[in-house]
């Protein structure tokens, strides 16, 4: 996707191109083929295979099997010109504006290397609940660690059966009778069947997951794993800048939250792009009076047909800086 195809202030159209699957030149079926017990693998071009796809499908290299996790040098330009990037810290399950961010860009970095923060978006997410309090939280449980650990070295705690927990903390779904309970359950426990101790390695594993769900094209790296030579970071927004420049980005894209964070000249001196993405976040039936908006992407799929949930996520205004 072409993001100079649409100008400041303009509305995405709301659609979603087909996802085919490799050689089979056919659209991306049930849930069903999934395979989530392997390792995301590298690929010749730095992007992630996928853990989600049709093991015939997947792409697995000698590299994976001997364990390494390392990415190779990510190309400046693809084929089709420079590309759009978003770059975001991995979170469980998020919310519909994190995918129309996937949506609108052409490549995708998950900053693995930040600070994990506790209490916060990484390891949990909102889901609606059936008590007095309109809704609570969908987590994986973490192992203690420094308030330092960067996230990609957060453990998950694996003495807590916390699969069963969630999909307890989920059975509120099934008392307001949500229409599409049954198939976003069994989508969520295939995708967390998944065997690993690192939080990163989930969240990223999910991440995937839900884009071929949907059949949103993600075409993703990890940070930790990309071997860019950065020069030294002094500002926050400089994380973004610095990664757009290294991989010849065309623009760079952040929701309006982070817009304090950025020096527009900056980006402008380097011929990249800056814009700021807003999601309309539609309000849908949730079985209550009131709608909660910004719940995590679970809600979503249980209230609505899996194409009115991709039209959602790409709802959303692009504003240049």
């Amino acid at each position: 996707m072409d993001s100079g195809t649409r100008g400041a202030g303009e509305k995405s159209n709301g659609r979603l191109p087909s996802v085919a699957v490799s050689g089979s030149g056919a659209a991306v079926p049930a849930i069903r083929l999934y395979s989530p017990t392997a390792r995301p693998a590298s690929t010749s071009d730095g992007s992630l295979a996928s853990a989600c796809a049709p093991a015939a499908d997947r792409v697995l290299t000698s590299a994976t099997a001997e364990g390494d996790a390392r990415e190779p040098s990510v190309t400046s330009h693809r084929s089709t010109g420079r590309p759009s990037l978003g770059m975001m810290q991995p979170y469980f399950f998020p919310y519909l504006g994190y995918f129309g961010l996937i949506h609108a860009t052409d490549r995708w970095v998950v900053f693995d290397t930040p600070q994990y923060i506790r209490r916060g978006w990484v390891n949990r997410n909102r889901v609606l609940a059936s008590g007095a309090s309109p809704w609570k939280y969908a987590r994986v449980p973490v192992a203690r660690c420094p308030p330092s650990t960067p996230i990609r070295e957060v453990q998950i705690d694996g003495r807590q059966a916390w699969q069963d927990d969630l999909f307890n903390n989920l059975d509120a779904y099934r008392l307001r009778r949500a229409p599409h309970y049954a198939e976003t359950i069994e989508f969520l426990k295939v995708t967390l069947s998944l065997q690993t101790e690192q939080l990163s390695e989930l969240l990223i594993h999910c991440l995937r997951c839900c884009c071929e769900y949907l059949k949103l094209p993600l075409d993703c790296h990890v940070f930790s794993r990309m071997q860019l030579s950065l020069p030294s970071i002094s500002d926050p927004g400089d994380w973004a800048f610095e990664t757009a420049k290294a991989v010849g980005a065309s623009s760079y894209i952040n929701p309006p939250g982070g817009q304090s964070l950025f020096n527009p000249e900056k980006f402008r001196e380097a011929n990249i792009r800056l814009q700021f993405l807003t999601a309309e976040l539609p309000a849908y039936h949730q079985g209550r009076q009131e709608f909660i908006p910004g719940l995590s992407i679970i809600d979503a799929l249980m209230w609505n047909e899996v194409s009115a949930v991709r039209d959602m996520v790409a709802d959303y205004t692009l504003k240049a800086a």
